[in-house]
């Protein structure tokens, strides 16, 4: 099939890949000649395992091409633009009702328009009768996508549930012949109507983000318990009802989802006349961490005026270069806010996009060594397979720090380890003093 894919984010590049790799001919567009031009000449604006290589090969076999103009003769648009928060929580439509104006403009009616972008639940009724106000009778489908930063390819490629929101069986046989493929091997394809599919994605989010928030706070009362998260973590997740996902102790929830998400989900809550204190409580639970977080650092150092810190990590997670919404960027803000001096590493996150905000406040390192110069701490914020091979003894022996200070936002490293190459080790969740 002949599939236009509007907005070339993470969301749409791997969308883009991953139906092109299903032999659909995939034509990408975005309104930044710039990024269209870089993916023209085979280069992917974002680090996500895979996308480069295969965007390469499929761009050599034509089947994804690249523009700022819709094609007049395609018929099916996946549309993967943002929907970023507004000011009162709720999401921005404005990109994606700007899609759907440019295919009233460019596309025959009775066009296929499947929405990938979150968005919140009644939006697909909204699209329809702004068609339906330009004289048009286009076929609307919700289809949310669950994909993973990190490893995005493999699970659009891999997906665990196909959610399509239709109007009418036209909708359904026309994704089903889509994602033929993954039905083929058994993927659970649930066909329900455009509310649900919509609500799905948000509440997938907010569940998530619950699990998050508890096994953190879980982490405090471990602290004062004598008790260890880890191993609390690990027990609660052998329970095949619960399952270990989202159960990793760390700084707080992040990135361009979960704290959107959750505020649009809440801000429909309130549409809806309806008060939910579930979501409420996460995200006041998720700020109070940041907080907690940066009170343990300032009760470690004895507060942090004039002290450079060394925070490893800048990306929301690991295995992306995302690092909007990031918990370790809101922690350094706060420590900041404290008068510490940052100097930061990061494998991937892109410093040019962080320069402006940060620029005054934040010192950006390629070598990690050269990052910890003076430092009274280190920081581990993301968690970085290469943060556990860092060479202690080299840094231990070389006196590059001003302490043996190694505060583990991750636990990521060996407690024992660390306190046998003689540093002064904190985690989180452990029987430490703080």
């Amino acid at each position: 099939m002949h599939i236009t894919v509007i907005g070339m984010g993470y969301v749409g590049m791997v969308t883009a890949v991953g139906l092109a790799m299903l032999g659909h001919t995939v034509h990408c567009v975005d309104i930044d000649a710039q990024k269209i031009q870089s993916l023209t000449d085979g280069h992917c604006p974002i680090y996500e395992k895979n996308i480069e290589e295969r965007l390469r090969q499929l761009s050599s076999n034509t089947l994804l091409t690249f523009g700022t103009h819709y094609r007049c003769t395609d018929r099916i648009f996946f549309l993967t633009v943002g929907t970023p928060p507004l000011e009162d929580g709720d999401a921005d439509l404005s990109q994606l009702f700007f899609s759907i104006a440019k295919i009233i403009e460019f596309a025959p009616d009775h066009s296929l328009i499947v929405v990938k972008s979150t968005v919140p639940v009644g939006t697909n009724k909204k699209i329809v009768s702004y068609l339906k106000e330009n004289n048009r009778y286009d076929e609307v489908v919700s289809n949310p996508e669950f994909l993973r930063e990190g490893h995005a390819l493999d699970d659009f490629l891999n997906p665990d549930r196909i959610v399509i929101g239709v109007h009418n069986s036209y909708g359904k046989d026309m994704l089903t012949k889509i994602y033929q493929p993954f039905i083929d091997k058994g993927c659970y394809t649930l066909i329900t109507d455009p509310n649900t599919a919509e609500l799905i994605k948000h509440a997938s989010n907010a569940f998530l983000a619950s699990k998050i928030a508890f096994i953190n706070e879980l982490s405090d009362f471990c602290e004062k318990a004598q008790a260890d998260i880890d191993d609390l973590s690990l027990g609660v997740g052998l329970d095949k009802r619960i399952g270990p996902a989202f159960l990793k102790v760390g700084p707080g929830f992040g990135g361009s989802c979960f704290p959107k998400d959750i505020r649009s989900l809440n801000r429909s809550f309130n549409k809806y006349g309806i008060q939910s204190k579930i979501l409420e409580s996460v995200m006041a639970a998720n700020e109070y961490r940041f907080e907690n977080v940066v009170n343990k650092i300032l009760k470690i150092l004895g507060g942090v005026q004039n002290k450079i810190l060394c925070v490893y990590g800048l990306t929301f997670k690991a295995h992306t270069d995302d690092t909007r919404g990031s918990p370790a960027l809101r922690i350094i803000e706060l420590l900041v806010a404290q008068n510490a001096m940052i100097n930061c590493y990061d494998p991937k996150a892109n410093y040019d996009l962080l320069q402006n905000d940060y620029n005054q406040s934040i010192n950006f390192y390629n070598n990690p060594e050269e990052s910890m110069c003076d430092a009274h701490a280190l920081i581990i914020a993301t968690e970085w397979e290469e943060f556990k091979n860092i060479n202690f003894d080299r840094i231990k022996i070389s006196g590059i720090m001003k302490s043996n200070i190694v505060i583990d936002l991750r636990n990521i490293l060996d407690i024992n380890l660390m306190q046998r190459k003689g540093f002064q080790y904190y985690c989180l969740g452990k029987a430490i003093q703080y």
